[in-house]
């Protein structure tokens, strides 16, 4: 049974940090020698280097600046008369999206009440063309066909 070089190498390091030596694996797998003992040569003298470690100064320096730099948040106090506001409370954390549900609820009133508006006004009027918009939608959005014949008599 062929064995893959891949697991023949990974073989090899483990018997190599286990204790054993280079001449060991290469005679297990002779076939294998030209690939194999480069790669274990060099493998076997990156294991003798020496293992970099960090001073505790600069350890400890590195770790302050990365406490510094992670946001803190704020704790989210709960109004015991407003139930369910306090779900919100993301909401004023973020200014950007406070404006964005304001500017959007503004909108929503606004389309609404024109809407509303143009609901009796008449041809000629400043928002009939509003009228005509809106029936148009209320139509294409009405899928029963009696409502359909409804809004067509209206």
């Amino acid at each position: 049974m062929k064995q893959d070089p891949a697991n023949i190498l990974d073989m090899c390091l483990d018997d190599i940090l286990a204790g054993g030596t280079v001449e060991e694996c290469l005679a297990r797998f002779p076939e294998h020698r030209s690939e194999l003992e480069p790669l274990l040569v060099v493998a076997r003298r990156l294991e003798a280097l020496p293992k970099a470690r960090p001073r505790q100064t600069s350890l400890r320096n590195a770790l302050v600046r990365m406490g510094a730099a992670v946001p803190t948040r704020r704790k989210s106090r709960s109004h015991s008369g407003r139930a369910g506001w306090h779900r919100l409370g993301f909401l004023w954390s973020h200014p950007a999206l406070l404006r964005f549900a304001a500017v959007s609820l503004v909108l929503v009133v606004t389309v609404w009440a024109v809407s509303v508006a143009s609901t009796r006004s008449e041809p000629g009027d400043f928002l009939y063309p509003l009228k005509l918009v809106t029936e148009r939608i209320a139509f294409a959005l009405t899928t029963k066909p009696e409502r359909r014949a409804e809004l067509r008599l209206s």
